[in-house]
């Protein structure tokens, strides 16, 4: 007998433990909603960026391909001046190494001499 009177304790007791468990699913499920519902709002404001990211994209791609084209230009004017300074280089350690500008070196001696003789007067 003694038996009989705690088996509706433990039903009850059992009864208990389930509403609790109800009502954790409960607040569970609900704070899943408020995430979903925060997701869902993020996401629909992504859906509503997405032309003005695509549109910034297209420009911006745009503004690369100029800049690569004006980068390769520059250089190849680089590349060309280079050769020019090199070539100016060339002709100018050719005159004065030649045996012509050696011979006249006194004469242009005289002369810068004179010049700086009649500046100064």
């Amino acid at each position: 007998m003694i038996a009989d009177h705690d088996e509706p304790a433990r039903d009850l007791g059992k009864l208990v433990s389930a509403e609790h468990e109800k009502l954790r699913l409960v607040a569970d499920v609900s704070e899943r909603f408020e995430e979903l519902a925060m997701l869902t709002s993020a996401h629909e404001q992504l859906l509503a960026d997405e032309p003005k990211i695509r549109s910034e994209l297209a420009r911006l791609k745009a503004a690369n391909l100029k800049l690569t084209s004006e980068a390769n230009e520059l250089s190849a004017e680089r590349d060309r001046l280079k050769q020019e300074l090199a070539e100016a280089e060339e002709r100018y350690n050719g005159l004065m190494n030649s045996f012509f500008w050696k011979v006249t070196r006194p004469v242009r001696r005289t002369i810068d001499v004179a010049r700086g003789a009649y500046r100064s007067k």
